[in-house]
C-alpha cells in the first residue's frame, strides 16, 4: 500500500495533475480535454503555452484511440498529465502491433536528432507529400516534436510475440516567470 501513498503524494505535491487507465474513445477524450483545460485555467500561463499543451494533449489521446491494439483485452492504455521542476510532463501508453515497433523507433529516433529548423523543414515537405500523394501518417508524431521543443522519450516492453507496449513521454518547458517568451511560441 506504500505505492498508494507515493501516489497521493504527488497529487498533493501537484506534480501529478490527472490519470487515466482504460479504454480510450471520443467521450473519454473530450472528458480528459476538459479537465486538463479546468486545471490550466485555473493555473495561468501563457496563451501559447496553453495552445500547445492542449494540442499535445488531444494528440496522444488521439494516437491512443486510433492505434491501440484493442484486441488484447488484459492490457489498458494510460494517459498521464503532470508537472515537474520546471516542465509540464504527458505520457500515454498503449498496445501495438510489435511488427510496428522497429519503423516507430527509427522514426522517433530519426525526429529526435532533428534539429529545430530541420524537423519544421521535414514537417513543410511531409505535409506536401500529404497533399502531393493523399498519404496520412506520422504528422501527428512531427507536430508533437516541434510544439515540445524536446525530445519525445519512449520505451517499449514485449508482451508476447505478437504484442507491445508503447510508451512516450512528452516535456515541455515552462518559461520563466520574468520570460515573455514561450520557448515555442506557436
Amino acid at each position: 500500500m506504500a505505492y498508494l501513498s507515493d501516489l497521493h503524494k504527488l497529487f498533493d505535491e501537484d506534480k501529478l495533475i490527472f490519470l487515466y487507465k482504460g479504454d480510450f474513445n471520443q467521450p473519454v477524450l473530450i472528458a480528459v480535454h476538459n479537465i486538463i483545460k479546468n486545471y490550466l485555467n485555473r493555473n495561468p500561463i501563457p496563451f501559447s503555452l496553453y495552445k500547445r499543451l492542449n494540442h499535445l494533449a488531444i494528440e496522444l489521446i488521439q494516437n491512443i484511440i486510433k492505434h491501440n491494439a484493442k484486441e488484447v483485452v488484459d492490457q489498458e492504455s494510460i494517459f498521464m498529465f503532470g508537472k515537474e521542476n520546471n516542465k509540464y510532463l504527458i505520457l500515454s501508453g498503449n498496445t501495438i502491433p510489435t511488427e510496428k515497433k522497429e519503423h516507430l523507433e527509427y522514426y522517433l529516433d530519426y525526429l529526435n536528432h532533428l534539429t529545430s529548423d530541420k524537423l519544421k523543414i521535414f514537417y513543410k515537405k511531409s505535409i506536401q507529400s500529404v497533399f502531393q500523394f493523399d498519404r496520412k501518417g506520422k504528422m501527428g508524431l512531427i507536430e508533437m516534436a516541434i510544439k515540445s521543443a524536446n525530445i519525445i522519450q519512449y520505451e517499449f516492453s514485449r508482451l508476447n510475440e505478437k504484442y507491445s507496449y508503447f510508451t512516450y513521454l512528452i516535456t515541455i518547458d515552462i518559461p520563466e516567470a520574468n520570460s515573455n517568451e514561450d520557448p515555442q511560441d506557436s
